[in-house]
């Protein structure tokens, strides 16, 4: 969501612009406010019913219940974001996101006293899970159609002589592919997406690190 322009006339153009871009930013302009997070309708995050998307957002920064209460009642968006601007850095929920699947959580477990283990939520991409370090992700078995068809295309780039060196497909949302010690990723990387975009798959989940490619689907 990007601020719109103002026209000459100081009305404010919610409208694409030339690139095809919309934009917009207050819930009252036509015809795309309604997408804006400041827009009036109940939104549900874990568990509990918010008034606005803003509302959900801001809220969910607040370690204490107490807090998020206080801004989840705040009589608007603006005043929900104002309140979550001025919490302490000591009663912020810390947020973490990692394409490791569960074994973020036993690292963690490990390294840190359990009664910090509340104050920090996790986000997996291969599971699509949001939970804390105290909490069990949900088993899967199962990848999806997307990942099961990108896993056949690199398994046979590999046997093409493609330097992969691991496959590693993490149920359900995940597929990693790591590369042989001292083979640039860079060039790698065109490789694997030029054989996904012969295949017909979509390549905007597709990530690097200096030796690895992760592919997520949410």
């Amino acid at each position: 969501m990007r601020r719109p322009s103002r026209k000459p006339n100081g009305k404010l153009d919610a409208h694409p612009d030339a690139a095809g871009t919309i934009k917009f930013y207050r819930a009252n302009e036509k015809p795309y406010g309604a997408l804006s997070n400041l827009y009036r309708r109940p939104v549900e995050f874990e568990g509990i019913t918010y008034p606005t998307s803003e509302h959900a957002y801001q809220a969910g920064k607040a370690l204490k219940p107490a807090v998020r209460d206080w801004i989840q009642a705040a009589p608007t968006p603006a005043l929900a974001a104002m309140a979550a601007h001025g919490l302490y850095t000591w009663d912020i929920v810390v947020g973490i996101a990692s394409g490791r699947g569960g074994s973020i959580i036993d690292h963690l477990r490990e390294a840190l006293d359990p009664t910090l283990w509340p104050k920090i939520r996790l986000g997996l991409y291969n599971g699509g899970w949001i939970g804390r370090i105290g909490e069990t992700p949900a088993k899967a078995d199962t990848l999806s159609e997307f990942l099961i068809h990108a896993k056949r295309i690199v398994t046979s780039l590999q046997s093409y002589g493609v330097p992969i060196s691991l496959i590693r497909a993490t149920p359900p949302f995940q597929l990693s592919i790591r590369f042989h010690s001292g083979v640039s990723t860079e060039n790698m990387w065109f490789v694997i997406v030029d054989a996904f975009k012969q295949s017909g798959l979509e390549t905007g989940t597709i990530v690097r690190s200096i030796r690895s490619m992760f592919c997520h689907v949410t």
